[in-house]
């Protein structure tokens, strides 16, 4: 990952390599000057056809992650440092992790990141929490 990269990126979720994403939302979110990373855990994959020249465009990024795990995204994100402008899947079967994850990346946002204020940062995570639960049915 560039470190030196300090612009908010968008992060794409994706199970299998498709034209829609590849074809469509990646050039168009290149084309807004936005840095993207995909995250797939198909990342071989999608290396392999990201490695075809010619091709409308190139993400940022391709990181191998289970996708279908909000909590296995969430930690992606914040071992990486990474700041989210927009995180998006064009997948229906991702459609709840990703809700789930971008729900916490605005949080974090909101709140300053993880490491610089507990107290609200706890207050999120407890959000968070509340949110999955009722996103799940769990009533608490």
């Amino acid at each position: 990952m560039d470190k030196k990269n300090t612009k908010p990126v968008i992060v794409m979720l994706t199970h299998v390599v498709n034209k829609t994403a590849t074809d469509g939302f990646l050039p168009a979110a290149v084309n807004m000057g936005y840095p993207v990373y995909i995250l797939t855990d198909q990342a071989l994959a999608h290396h392999q056809h990201f490695s075809q020249e010619k091709l409308p465009s190139y993400p940022t990024e391709i990181i191998g992650c289970d996708v279908f795990n909000a909590q296995a995204i969430i930690d992606i994100l914040l071992q990486q440092k990474i700041t989210t402008a927009a995180i998006f899947t064009n997948s229906d079967h991702l459609q709840t992790a990703c809700a789930q994850a971008a729900s916490f990346s605005i949080c974090q946002q909101k709140t300053g990141g993880l490491a610089t204020k507990p107290k609200i940062n706890m207050q999120c995570v407890s959000i968070y929490n509340k949110k999955i639960s009722l996103a799940l049915g769990i009533v608490r």
